[in-house]
């Protein structure tokens, strides 16, 4: 049986859930991770038994940085590539940058990784999927304003350094997707708001909204969605519409598409 998804950042407080439920409803999945066991652990404490990890989770070690690490991940020839890969803050005592990241290229150069893995795949055959790629990245980055006018100072003094590490991902994604003979078979760009790690709402406390940005994904039959202004999404609810609509769902419904995902 193929392999659903492929999950970089597995162990994040987003991807676990979606992990979780892509190998509880019956796929084979594979994950990329500095530690195995911690992964392991956390799976069985929100049940997920050892044998299902045993016969549908394949674990890949390594740094989600290192291109050698991210093609022995991705040989598992996946539909979709899912990236959560985010740094912890450090908080420091300038009052004009007072938030920093413990490593503020970490986004960006895992989307680089994901891209040189698969180009090194697909020139020897390794890989017959163009596979859909997934990156959690953040509002603030697209043609039209997707942030609570409240909002933007505070983007703008706290959170300048991670903002500027998913700018890049995004410009690496994008372009790596509309390029001849691109390794991607296109990207589904998550641009939510302030995550939080409050419980579940449901769908019917969400709101989605979504554009294209690049107008080789357009298609005429069809109307963007339009923007969803919000200030926070918790995590478990984008990962509950990740796992709904990309998992179980027609991914490739969403390719090309940015979209950002709020109450």
């Amino acid at each position: 049986m193929g392999v659903k998804a492929a999950f970089i950042g597995a162990g994040g407080a987003t991807l676990i859930h979606v992990l979780r439920w892509t190998l509880l409803a019956g796929h084979h999945a594979a994950a990329l991770v500095r530690n195995p066991d911690k992964l392991k652990e956390a799976l069985s404490s929100q049940g997920v038994s050892e044998e299902i990890q045993q016969s549908q989770l394949t674990i890949a070690k390594g740094s989600s940085r290192d291109v050698k690490a991210v093609v022995g991940l991705l040989r598992c020839d996946p539909e979709l590539i899912f990236s959560g890969i985010t740094s912890l803050p450090k908080f420091g005592f300038n009052p004009f940058r007072p938030v920093g990241m413990q490593d503020a290229t970490i986004t960006g150069d895992s989307a680089a990784a994901v891209v040189e893995a698969l180009r090194q795949l697909r020139s020897t055959n390794s890989i017959t999927n163009a596979p859909l790629f997934v990156p959690i990245s953040s509002t603030g980055h697209g043609s039209q304003r997707d942030q609570p006018l409240l909002l933007i100072p505070l983007y703008l003094w706290l959170l300048p350094i991670p903002q500027a590490d998913t700018a890049v991902l995004e410009k690496v994604t994008r372009q790596a997707a509309i390029e001849a003979d691109s390794p991607l078979g296109g990207y589904v760009m998550l641009r939510p708001p302030l995550l939080t790690h409050g419980p579940m709402k449901g769908t019917n406390s969400i709101r989605v909204g979504w554009i294209w940005e690049d107008p080789v994904f357009k298609k005429s039959d069809e109307k963007e969605q339009g923007i969803e202004v919000g200030y926070t999404i918790s995590r478990l609810d984008l990962a509950k519409w990740m796992f709904d609509e990309l998992v179980q769902g027609d991914a490739n419904r969403w390719k090309g598409k940015c979209v950002n995902i709020t109450y």
